[in-house]
């Protein structure tokens, strides 16, 4: 029987499923838009029959946008989904309605544990894996293995950067300054454009304006990687999602700013842009199984 497993990366906007062997190849991708209209994740359950059926695997792996109880298996919050799945979106009804051993994790922690296992973090056993993109979400692993307790953790976007603005209730969040989305707020504000990959693109090209917002998310960006390395003493901080990763000089700008900023104790850390791009939830799936294959554990 194929050791292949099965990896489901699930969106607010798409859901992308393929095959993952123990060494981190991809096969049988497949991607379709979340029906965020409907009841009930039946298309996600499809998604996962029709891998079992093509690949002959007996796991699976699901990311999931939110707050995980790895305790009981199941999903408790996902801004960007449709409440009604929520009890839907449990590793006991997604098992017995797919025929697959389940897992679900948070979609952040499982990109993480690819990282960690196949992509940037490879060399060091304690990696920190912060995506930003239209939300900001990370994963820790620790002696090569993901960490969590009965719940998903850490939720860097919602860890406070201005206590002002957020007891106002105007705004006070790291997602309010530094994600795709806030970006792209600022950049409707100064008719820049529509979104946070117009802000790159006004980087690209020299113009003040996307300057001035990207330099106004970038403090917020050294501050929250600042806080992560003091918070999990890591060896590595791994930058991915779509601001991190296409952001122009984001990594090369972080270094410096810790070179002259380092975190007491953690002046060997180091700051990579992740290896694994849009693939790292999906490689991911492989390394939780080697991580937690077998057990209860989301």
């Amino acid at each position: 029987m194929s050791r292949d497993v099965v990896a489901v990366d699930l969106g607010g906007t798409h859901m992308r499923r393929a095959a993952i062997s123990p060494d981190g190849v991809v096969s049988r991708r497949e991607a379709v838009d979340t029906p965020v209209h409907d009841a009930h994740p039946d298309r996600l359950v499809d998604l996962l029959r029709t891998a079992r059926e093509e690949s002959g695997a007996s796991e699976a792996v699901v990311g999931l946008p939110g707050r995980i109880n790895y305790a009981d298996g199941r999903l408790e919050y996902a801004p960007h989904l449709p409440p009604s799945w929520i009890t839907d979106l449990s590793r006991e009804n997604l098992s017995n309605r797919s025929g697959l051993t389940v897992h679900i994790c948070n979609d952040a922690e499982m990109a993480a544990a690819g990282e960690a296992v196949f992509g940037a973090g490879k060399p060091f056993s304690d990696v920190v894996y912060m995506t930003i993109s239209t939300g900001i979400g990370a994963g820790v692993v620790q002696h090569g293995r993901l960490v969590h307790g009965r719940r998903s953790m850490p939720e860097p976007g919602h860890t406070i950067v201005d206590i002002a603005g957020f007891e106002s209730g105007a705004a006070g969040f790291m997602e309010d300054y530094a994600s795709g989305s806030a970006l792209g707020r600022r950049a409707r504000e100064v008719g820049l454009g529509d979104s946070g990959s117009a802000v790159l693109a006004g980087l690209e090209r020299g113009d003040p304006e996307a300057r001035l917002l990207w330099q106004e998310a970038l403090r917020v960006i050294q501050a929250a990687v600042y806080n992560m390395a003091l918070w999990f003493s890591p060896q590595v901080i791994v930058i991915g999602g779509g601001i991190g990763l296409n952001a122009p000089g984001l990594i090369e700008s972080l270094r410096e700013w810790l070179g002259v900023h380092p975190p007491p104790g953690l002046e060997d850390m180091r700051v990579e842009r992740a290896a694994l791009g849009d693939d790292a939830g999906l490689i991911g799936a492989a390394a939780y199984s080697k991580m937690f294959g077998g057990e209860p554990a989301g």
